[in-house]
């Protein structure tokens, strides 16, 4: 079974599977270090939270099987990243495009150090008007999902 998780003021419910979800403080965990969760809908990847900054957290059973409804995950099209705003609603374009060529699974060690120092991290973004950069305050933000994208 799947759990939901509600983050904060974050409009969007994020999937993960039971054993991930009630993975997420193991007793004797350090209480300012990152919280790496895999995440399965509504896009695939990897949620980062940030216990420093975060300010509630729910862990949900998934509701009643009403007409056998599953989360399933987007695979978006293009690596991105994801940082707690308004919903949009097409549910491949949550977050920001990362740039061509972005190692994802360094971004990830990158973000997870900011949010275990406080410091800030600016990430190359490219949109439909050309790209950019996102400023990811690690003292503040209390999650982010970065996605791969198709391989």
């Amino acid at each position: 079974m799947n759990r939901m998780l509600r983050i904060g003021n974050d409009p969007t419910t994020w999937w993960a599977t039971e054993a991930d979800a009630d993975a997420l403080w193991p007793a004797g965990d350090v209480p300012h270090a990152p919280v790496p969760v895999p995440v399965l809908a509504p896009l695939a990847g990897q949620l980062i939270l940030n216990p420093r900054a975060l300010g509630a957290v729910a862990v949900l059973s998934a509701p009643p099987n009403e007409g056998g409804w599953v989360p399933s995950d987007v695979e978006a099209p293009a690596a991105r990243i994801y940082v707690p705003g308004a919903p949009v609603a097409d549910r491949t374009e949550l977050g920001y495009r990362l740039a061509a060529g972005t190692d994802v699974a360094a971004l990830v060690q990158q973000v997870s150090s900011a949010f275990a120092d406080g410091s800030t991290l600016h990430v190359p973004v490219a949109d439909g008007l050309g790209g950019g950069r996102l400023v990811v305050n690690g003292a503040a933000l209390s999650h982010v999902v970065i996605c791969p994208g198709r391989t």
